[in-house]
């Protein structure tokens, strides 16, 4: 007969223990932030690296990283991920994050999504 008001709080315990793991899980989950919700600033390209100046527009959103990687058209394609957690922000609790990308030499095309974020000029005389 005592044994149900152990089993109750053992049952609130790991209740309890499930929502605050699946609270952290999604807390520090980083997902891809969709074009539309970036505004993408300043651009520089110099010796095969492309600098980008990226800001999430939406409130709440911090960008994380950035990865490049050829798609099927033949371009280059930047993916930002980021989440809700101010602290993994590249510059923590900013919405700017400015970063580099290696572009391979046989790409001329960098894309976000369908918009293209910079074109490489063959010009050797380019600034």
């Amino acid at each position: 007969m005592k044994r149900l008001p152990i089993l109750i709080v053992i049952a609130l315990l790991l209740t309890l223990c499930v929502a605050m793991a699946s609270y952290l899980i999604i807390y520090h989950h980083s997902y891809e932030i969709e074009y539309e919700e970036l505004e993408i600033g300043a651009t520089s390209y110099e010796n095969g690296v492309l600098t980008v100046t990226v800001n999430a527009s939406m409130e709440g959103e911090y960008i994380y990283r950035v990865i490049g990687a050829p798609n099927d058209e033949g371009e280059f394609e930047l993916t930002f991920r980021g989440g809700k957690q101010p602290a993994l922000a590249q510059d923590p609790g900013e919405h700017i994050a400015t970063f580099t990308v290696e572009i391979p030499s046989e790409y001329k095309k960098v894309v976000c999504g369908k918009a293209t974020v910079y074109t490489v000029s063959d010009d050797k005389g380019e600034e």
